[in-house]
């Protein structure tokens, strides 16, 4: 195993070798984004080990009672399934301490990772991380205060800061980290990791009891994973 994770170590400075080359040789053009490599200062560490972060909106709820209904928990139970079918074991699970997603949360959990704890925060309550650029509609945007939204944008901020990094050099397994939210979150989150402007947060739609999954890799890029998707009977997209 040690051998193993020094030729990672080797194949890792000869990426960041080539990536700095390749840096030197070309000037971007205009409207390319450069990507910042460094983008959680960690460069300084020398992982081997991949970071899977899930991204999972809540199921399906009732509007009045804020908490899922028939449909909702069957979304969730079939997210968990998924989960547990086609990706490697679950370390952690968080959410939102709002009642939809704790529910979900726990219905994941018990599927596909019962021995685990559920964590909680506020910082994955449901936001919005910008101003949106289009906006869905004008009365979505009289509903929220210039105040609230700069609340918004910090939370978000800083629970991408608290959840998004490279491991630590000790780690040397791949890992897989569920976090289950809220659609704003999930866009707001995903824009960061891509270094995309996150104004972008009204041009997406996230399914019921999908999951979007980021993947860290040790040299700092991000990438996302599309396709853990409902049966079509399962698709819903509001609350009811």
């Amino acid at each position: 195993q040690n051998d193993s994770h020094q030729i990672a170590q080797l194949e890792l400075q000869g990426f960041q070798q080539k990536r700095d080359a390749a840096r030197a040789r070309f000037s971007p053009r205009p409207y390319v984004v450069n990507w910042d490599y460094n983008w959680d200062r960690m460069d300084n560490v020398q992982s081997t080990a991949r970071r899977a972060i899930m991204l999972i909106r809540h199921g399906q709820y009732n509007t009045a009672s804020g908490v899922l209904n028939k449909r909702g928990r069957e979304q969730a139970r079939r997210c968990g399934q998924q989960i547990l079918r086609t990706h490697r074991p679950v370390c952690s699970i968080t959410c939102s301490t709002m009642p939809r997603a704790i529910e979900t949360a726990e219905i994941i959990r018990d599927v596909c990772a019962p021995s685990l704890t559920l964590h909680q925060t506020d910082l994955l309550v449901e936001g919005c991380a910008a101003e949106p650029i289009p906006c869905m509609s004008k009365e979505w945007m009289d509903s929220i205060s210039p105040a609230a939204l700069e609340e918004d944008r910090a939370r978000i901020e800083k629970a991408f800061r608290t959840f998004f990094r490279r491991h630590g050099a000790a780690q040397e397994e791949d890992t897989l980290e569920l976090i289950v939210c809220h659609q704003g979150i999930m866009t707001g989150l995903i824009l960061h990791a891509l270094q995309l402007p996150v104004e972008a947060i009204h041009r997406f739609r996230v399914v019921h009891g999908t999951s979007a999954t980021l993947l860290i890799y040790p040299h700092g890029l991000v990438t996302l994973d599309l396709g853990d998707g409902q049966p079509s009977a399962y698709n819903t997209f509001d609350s009811v």
